[in-house]
């Protein structure tokens, strides 16, 4: 007993230096958890905020493609209507005869234009420039014939 009675105030501090060492022990890996754990967490958030953007990016590519779609369809009718008038006035310039007839589909294929115009045989030349002139007004070029 005297070597407990003489011993305890360094038996004391050694068993509270243990259980300090083992706290810190306990406090250190816990710090380094939680950092990891919050390392993980700040990652996840930011790999969703990029998602998120990413998501965004998408949804405005998307738009941006559905008003070019809008648009391409719009002017498509308006080549169309601008054609269908031409070849219209064509015929009326020509004399609006069925005698023959002048298929644009073959001949222009860039017109965009796929039926035929009435003229008059003798006449042909005449409504030949007015549709050479209709496709040049539309931006397109006319093809080379062949001799």
């Amino acid at each position: 007993m005297k070597v407990i009675r003489d011993w305890w105030p360094a038996i004391a501090l050694v068993a509270w230096l243990s259980f300090v060492s083992w706290w810190a022990g306990l406090l250190t890996a816990n710090v380094v958890a939680g950092t990891v754990l919050a390392s993980l967490i700040i990652v996840g958030f930011e790999g969703a905020e990029r998602a998120r953007e990413r998501d965004k990016e998408i949804a405005a590519l998307r738009a941006a493609l559905q008003v070019e779609r809008a648009a391409l369809v719009s002017a498509e009718a308006r080549a169309a209507t601008v054609a269908e008038d031409g070849v219209r006035r064509a015929a009326i310039l020509s004399g609006g005869h069925a005698i023959a007839r002048y298929n644009l589909g073959s001949m222009y294929p860039a017109f965009g234009f796929y039926g035929e115009v009435p003229v008059e045989p003798h006449e042909f030349g005449q409504a030949e420039a007015v549709i050479d002139g209709l496709i040049l007004l539309l931006g397109g070029a006319r093809p080379e014939k062949s001799e």
